[in-house]
């Protein structure tokens, strides 16, 4: 049968929902009294995912799931803006890479549709993930077309090209700053078995220990990238 994506999601029922009350984001939109939940798992996915499988993922996991609040873009973010606005409002700062520093642990969802280190976002979400130190679950099927190679994260792209642009030169730039390889930090990911945790430690063999300078010229460059795209 049929099973919408976010896409779909976001299209025919977050945009209208939104447009209709005030242009907020969806979350904030359904928590007016608290301006939005304070979230504690950050969800990184892909939105060609089937939102049911997307659901059942977070119930197979969490058995209170209904009580969490979860950070998730598509209901964080303020759908109904313009990028534009988007760009005006986020120069300051970077979501993803914010939300992830934020909240105390992350959750991967895999999809069998999509590999979701073809898109840029989370890439960026698994660098911040590593970055922060934050606990990694992983959930969900891997896509049918997992293959990994070289160039598989590097390459991965955005909807929109600017957005594209901008994380394609920050994980350069995050790469050669730290000495990572991408295909370390993924490999993990898509190997592991779905409901499986894995800890900042798992993945301290993968790269030199950072120095406080090194922490500090990673952040920068992503700050001042984001600006720097928001204002060309």
């Amino acid at each position: 049968p049929f099973q919408p994506n976010i896409h779909l999601l976001n299209e025919y029922v977050i945009q209208p929902d939104t447009i209709r009350k005030g242009r907020l984001s969806w979350a904030v939109l359904h928590n007016l009294e608290t301006l939005g939940l304070k979230c504690r798992t950050f969800v990184s996915h892909c939105w060609d995912e089937p939102f049911y499988e997307f659901l059942q993922a977070l119930r197979d996991q969490y058995v209170d799931y209904a009580r969490r609040a979860f950070w998730v873009c598509f209901v964080a973010n303020p759908q109904s803006w313009g990028k534009a606005a988007l760009d005006e409002m986020l120069q300051e700062y970077v979501p993803f890479w914010t939300a992830v520093a934020e909240c105390s642990n992350v959750l991967i969802v895999r999809n069998r549709i999509t590999h979701i280190y073809t898109r840029g976002w989370c890439v960026l979400e698994l660098i911040a993930a590593v970055f922060h130190r934050r606990m990694i679950t992983v959930v969900g099927s891997c896509s049918l077309h997992y293959v990994l190679d070289r160039d598989l994260g590097h390459g991965a792209t955005c909807k929109e090209e600017s957005d594209t642009e901008f994380v394609q030169q920050i994980v350069s730039d995050v790469v050669a700053e730290w000495g990572i390889s991408l295909n370390e930090l993924i490999k993990p990911i898509m190997d592991a078995e779905s409901g499986a945790t894995l800890h900042p430690g798992d993945f301290e063999h993968l790269f030199p220990a950072m120095t406080p300078r090194q922490r500090q010229a990673i952040q920068r460059k992503v700050y001042r990238s984001r600006q720097a795209y928001s204002q060309a």
